[in-house]
């Protein structure tokens, strides 16, 4: 059995997740909020691709590199809230695809129910939330992409119908360009983190725009 990860010394406090299980082999997380020990109560917004191991009790590799790097003085973050495109746990994006499929097999009204409610989740969270950073990566195996981007994309609306938002990207060690192939923000694992890079939504292609400065 794996061992747990630890969140760092500096959260403060018990981490608020709504994860839960729909059966045995099948377990959702909508959100998990984390403080951070300062006085500041700034929130910041990270949209990524799925849950992988997080929760109020242990936090994960990827989650906690983004703690590291948001919990530096420059950023000035009290708050980090953690969102998804899909709520499924699974730490294998590769395994994504076939367990959305397995959820679907649970009647098409469950699945629906459980999307709906993410990215209900995922709007409100956009309109309450000043710093948003894109995170969810490229397409993963076995996932036709033309869903992945569809489902991107559906964010990328919500932000577009909520202006004067501070909207970033992650800047890593391994790559020069800040966005995929097919456009898609880079995702934390495999990355190191070295900084956040601001940028926009094109309204005419629904896509992401660095600005360049």
């Amino acid at each position: 059995m794996a061992k747990s990860i630890k969140y760092p010394k500096f959260v403060i406090r018990k981490p608020c997740s709504d994860n839960r299980d729909i059966n045995n082999n099948i377990k959702v997380r909508n959100l998990i909020s984390v403080k951070i020990s300062n006085n500041n109560n700034k929130k910041v917004l990270c949209v990524m691709m799925n849950p992988s191991k997080a929760n109020s009790e242990q936090s994960d590799i990827t989650v906690n590199k983004i703690l590291n790097l948001l919990n530096s003085v420059k950023y000035n973050v009290g708050i980090i809230e953690i969102v998804n495109l899909y709520p499924v746990y699974k730490t294998k994006s590769g395994e994504l695809f076939n367990t959305l499929q397995q959820l679907r097999k649970h009647g098409i009204e469950v699945y629906d129910k459980k999307i709906k409610e993410n990215d209900q989740l995922i709007k409100s969270k956009i309109e309450s939330t000043d710093v948003i950073i894109f995170a969810w990566g490229k397409s993963p195996k076995h996932m036709p992409r033309k869903t992945y981007k569809a489902q991107g994309e559906k964010i990328l609306g919500y932000v577009l119908k909520n202006k004067n938002k501070h909207l970033y990207i992650f800047k890593t060690n391994r790559w020069t360009n800040l966005l995929t192939n097919l456009g898609n923000p880079r995702h934390p694992s495999r990355n190191t983190l070295v900084g956040i890079s601001a940028c926009e939504v094109d309204s005419s292609t629904s896509s992401i725009c660095i600005i360049k400065k």
